[in-house]
């Protein structure tokens, strides 16, 4: 079994920070006795990756999503 968990999810919408939470809060509640870190990349990303990955995101589910 592992002794930490890091979670890393991207703050593009509230989906991803909501489902790494809900991740962070599950294996919490499994293993209160294990270390779990949640991050969120692009804060560690180059601005201008950032926002490219942002922008591309938006597009992707604006064009490509069926609704």
């Amino acid at each position: 079994m592992v002794d930490r968990l890091l979670v890393l999810s991207a703050s593009i919408g509230a989906g991803h920070l909501k489902a790494a939470e809900a991740v962070c809060g599950a294996f919490k509640e499994c293993h209160p006795e294990k270390n779990v870190v949640h991050v969120d990349f692009l804060k560690y990303c180059d601005p201008v990756v950032s926002k490219l990955l942002e922008e591309s995101y938006y597009f992707l589910t604006s064009r490509l999503v069926r609704k």
